[in-house]
Protein backbone atom coordinates (compact mmCIF):
# COMPACT_ATOMS: atom_id res chain seq x y z
CA UNK A 1 0.00 0.00 0.00
CA UNK A 2 2.89 2.38 0.83
CA UNK A 3 4.67 1.55 -2.33
CA UNK A 4 1.78 2.12 -4.73
CA UNK A 5 1.53 5.75 -2.61
CA UNK A 6 5.33 6.61 -3.01
CA UNK A 7 5.43 5.63 -6.92
CA UNK A 8 1.88 7.45 -7.53
CA UNK A 9 3.62 10.59 -4.89
CA UNK A 10 6.95 10.25 -6.99
CA UNK A 11 5.17 10.22 -10.38
CA UNK A 12 2.81 13.35 -9.78
CA UNK A 13 6.09 15.29 -8.59
CA UNK A 14 7.88 14.26 -11.98
CA UNK A 15 4.71 15.42 -13.76
CA UNK A 16 4.73 19.20 -11.84
CA UNK A 17 8.31 19.02 -12.68
CA UNK A 18 7.74 18.86 -16.17
CA UNK A 19 4.76 21.61 -16.65
CA UNK A 20 6.75 24.12 -14.48
CA UNK A 21 9.90 22.96 -16.87
CA UNK A 22 7.62 23.68 -20.17
CA UNK A 23 6.19 27.21 -18.37
CA UNK A 24 9.35 28.60 -17.96
CA UNK A 25 10.36 27.46 -21.62
CA UNK A 26 7.00 28.96 -22.49
CA UNK A 27 7.62 32.05 -20.71
CA UNK A 28 11.42 32.27 -22.00
CA UNK A 29 10.37 31.56 -25.84
CA UNK A 30 8.14 34.30 -25.55
CA UNK A 31 10.30 36.67 -24.25
CA UNK A 32 12.66 36.16 -27.35
CA UNK A 33 9.87 36.43 -29.81
CA UNK A 34 9.10 39.40 -28.60
CA UNK A 35 12.49 40.77 -28.28
CA UNK A 36 12.79 39.57 -32.06
CA UNK A 37 9.74 41.45 -33.04
CA UNK A 38 10.45 44.50 -31.27
CA UNK A 39 14.32 44.71 -33.30
CA UNK A 40 12.52 43.90 -36.60
CA UNK A 41 9.64 46.49 -36.35
CA UNK A 42 12.90 49.28 -35.11
CA UNK A 43 14.67 47.97 -38.29
CA UNK A 44 11.86 48.33 -40.36
CA UNK A 45 10.81 51.81 -38.97
CA UNK A 46 14.50 52.82 -39.51
CA UNK A 47 14.58 51.83 -43.28
CA UNK A 48 11.55 53.03 -44.22
CA UNK A 49 12.51 56.41 -42.23
CA UNK A 50 15.81 56.26 -44.21
CA UNK A 51 13.95 55.37 -47.38
CA UNK A 52 11.54 58.49 -47.36
CA UNK A 53 15.01 61.10 -46.19
CA UNK A 54 16.51 59.43 -49.10
CA UNK A 55 14.20 59.58 -51.87
CA UNK A 56 13.30 63.24 -50.30
CA UNK A 57 17.16 63.91 -50.77
CA UNK A 58 17.57 62.86 -54.44
CA UNK A 59 13.76 65.06 -54.85
CA UNK A 60 15.77 68.09 -53.42
CA UNK A 61 18.97 67.49 -55.19
CA UNK A 62 17.71 67.01 -58.83
CA UNK A 63 19.03 70.13 -60.67
CA UNK A 64 16.38 72.58 -62.87
CA UNK A 65 16.28 71.60 -66.47
CA UNK A 66 18.36 73.89 -69.37
CA UNK A 67 16.95 77.44 -69.53
CA UNK A 68 14.69 78.19 -72.22
CA UNK A 69 14.79 80.73 -74.84
CA UNK A 70 12.05 82.66 -72.82
CA UNK A 71 13.97 82.48 -69.82
CA UNK A 72 16.89 83.89 -71.32
CA UNK A 73 14.60 86.84 -72.14
CA UNK A 74 13.19 87.14 -69.36
CA UNK A 75 16.19 87.28 -67.30
CA UNK A 76 17.31 90.20 -69.93
CA UNK A 77 14.27 92.28 -69.55
CA UNK A 78 14.70 92.05 -65.80
CA UNK A 79 18.61 93.55 -66.31
CA UNK A 80 17.34 96.35 -68.51
CA UNK A 81 15.36 97.61 -65.46
CA UNK A 82 18.37 96.78 -63.35
CA UNK A 83 20.89 99.32 -65.78
CA UNK A 84 20.43 102.47 -64.37
CA UNK A 85 19.54 102.38 -60.80
CA UNK A 86 22.33 100.13 -60.55
CA UNK A 87 24.60 102.26 -62.28
CA UNK A 88 23.29 105.72 -60.14
CA UNK A 89 24.06 103.74 -57.02
CA UNK A 90 27.19 102.79 -58.41
CA UNK A 91 28.28 106.39 -59.75
CA UNK A 92 26.65 108.24 -56.73
CA UNK A 93 30.04 109.01 -54.89
CA UNK A 94 31.53 110.78 -57.95
CA UNK A 95 28.46 113.31 -57.75
CA UNK A 96 30.93 115.71 -56.10
CA UNK A 97 34.21 114.89 -57.36
CA UNK A 98 36.06 117.58 -59.13
CA UNK A 99 35.91 118.55 -61.72
CA UNK A 100 32.09 118.49 -61.85
CA UNK A 101 29.78 117.20 -63.07
CA UNK A 102 32.50 115.27 -66.43
CA UNK A 103 33.94 112.60 -63.34
CA UNK A 104 29.91 111.90 -63.11
CA UNK A 105 29.63 111.52 -66.34
CA UNK A 106 32.29 109.68 -67.28
CA UNK A 107 31.36 107.17 -64.01
CA UNK A 108 28.26 106.72 -65.83
CA UNK A 109 29.59 106.12 -69.40
CA UNK A 110 31.48 103.50 -68.28
CA UNK A 111 29.09 101.72 -66.29
CA UNK A 112 26.08 101.76 -68.30
CA UNK A 113 28.23 100.98 -71.20
CA UNK A 114 29.45 97.94 -69.55
CA UNK A 115 26.80 96.69 -67.48
CA UNK A 116 24.28 95.61 -69.69
CA UNK A 117 26.63 93.31 -71.52
CA UNK A 118 28.07 92.03 -69.27
CA UNK A 119 24.66 91.22 -67.30
CA UNK A 120 23.18 89.40 -70.51
CA UNK A 121 26.45 86.96 -70.21
CA UNK A 122 25.45 86.41 -66.86
CA UNK A 123 21.75 85.77 -68.10
CA UNK A 124 23.40 82.87 -70.33
CA UNK A 125 25.48 81.90 -67.68
CA UNK A 126 28.75 82.83 -68.73
CA UNK A 127 31.32 83.34 -66.31
CA UNK A 128 32.94 86.59 -65.17
CA UNK A 129 36.02 85.82 -67.50
CA UNK A 130 33.73 85.89 -70.23
CA UNK A 131 32.35 89.14 -69.64
CA UNK A 132 35.86 90.73 -69.69
CA UNK A 133 37.15 89.30 -72.78
CA UNK A 134 33.91 90.86 -73.95
CA UNK A 135 34.35 94.57 -72.20
CA UNK A 136 37.96 95.43 -71.95
CA UNK A 137 38.48 95.77 -75.76
CA UNK A 138 35.09 98.15 -75.69
CA UNK A 139 36.41 100.12 -73.03
CA UNK A 140 39.71 101.26 -74.46
CA UNK A 141 37.40 102.49 -77.25
CA UNK A 142 34.44 103.54 -75.49
CA UNK A 143 36.52 105.71 -73.11
CA UNK A 144 38.41 107.44 -75.19
CA UNK A 145 36.39 110.10 -75.83
CA UNK A 146 38.09 111.61 -72.83
CA UNK A 147 41.80 111.28 -74.17
CA UNK A 148 41.76 114.93 -73.74
CA UNK A 149 39.90 115.56 -70.62
CA UNK A 150 41.31 117.67 -68.17
CA UNK A 151 42.52 116.87 -65.82
CA UNK A 152 44.36 113.97 -67.84
CA UNK A 153 44.32 110.95 -67.25
CA UNK A 154 42.10 111.65 -64.34
CA UNK A 155 38.86 111.42 -66.25
CA UNK A 156 39.22 108.34 -68.67
CA UNK A 157 40.73 106.36 -65.84
CA UNK A 158 37.25 106.77 -63.94
CA UNK A 159 35.54 105.78 -67.21
CA UNK A 160 37.37 102.73 -67.73
CA UNK A 161 37.55 101.89 -63.35
CA UNK A 162 33.64 101.75 -63.75
CA UNK A 163 33.70 99.76 -66.91
CA UNK A 164 35.31 97.20 -64.66
CA UNK A 165 33.20 97.34 -61.92
CA UNK A 166 29.80 97.75 -64.22
CA UNK A 167 31.07 94.82 -65.72
CA UNK A 168 31.80 92.75 -62.98
CA UNK A 169 28.46 93.86 -61.52
CA UNK A 170 26.22 93.07 -64.30
CA UNK A 171 27.49 89.43 -65.23
CA UNK A 172 26.88 89.00 -61.30
CA UNK A 173 23.54 90.18 -61.22
CA UNK A 174 22.58 88.21 -64.85
CA UNK A 175 24.08 85.50 -63.35
CA UNK A 176 21.97 85.45 -59.85
CA UNK A 177 19.18 86.62 -62.22
CA UNK A 178 18.67 83.62 -64.40
CA UNK A 179 19.57 81.20 -61.36
CA UNK A 180 16.91 83.11 -59.71
CA UNK A 181 13.77 82.41 -62.85
CA UNK A 182 15.50 78.57 -62.83
CA UNK A 183 14.62 78.14 -59.37
CA UNK A 184 11.41 79.80 -59.55
CA UNK A 185 10.02 77.89 -62.46
CA UNK A 186 11.74 74.69 -61.06
CA UNK A 187 9.83 75.09 -57.82
CA UNK A 188 6.34 76.03 -59.75
CA UNK A 189 6.35 73.22 -61.81
CA UNK A 190 6.65 70.49 -58.69
CA UNK A 191 4.11 72.64 -56.70
CA UNK A 192 6.90 73.68 -54.23
CA UNK A 193 6.77 77.17 -53.02
CA UNK A 194 10.21 79.11 -52.54
CA UNK A 195 10.80 81.43 -49.91
CA UNK A 196 12.20 85.07 -51.21
CA UNK A 197 10.63 85.49 -54.56
CA UNK A 198 13.64 85.69 -56.68
CA UNK A 199 14.63 88.98 -55.65
CA UNK A 200 18.24 89.35 -55.89
CA UNK A 201 20.14 90.56 -52.88
CA UNK A 202 22.24 94.03 -52.39
CA UNK A 203 25.72 93.54 -51.44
Amino acid sequence: MYAGCSEQYWKQQKKNHLSKCLTKEIILLSIVISFLLGIALKNSTHFQKGATEHNNSIAENVSPPAPTEEQYRQCELNMRDFLRDECDNMCRGELMSIPRPIMFRACQHGCTRSFYSAAMIGCHEGTEDDAFRKTSAEAHFSCAIYDNADPKPNVQSTCKNYYRLGTKRGRQLGFEMIQNILENDWAASRGVGREGGGMLQEE
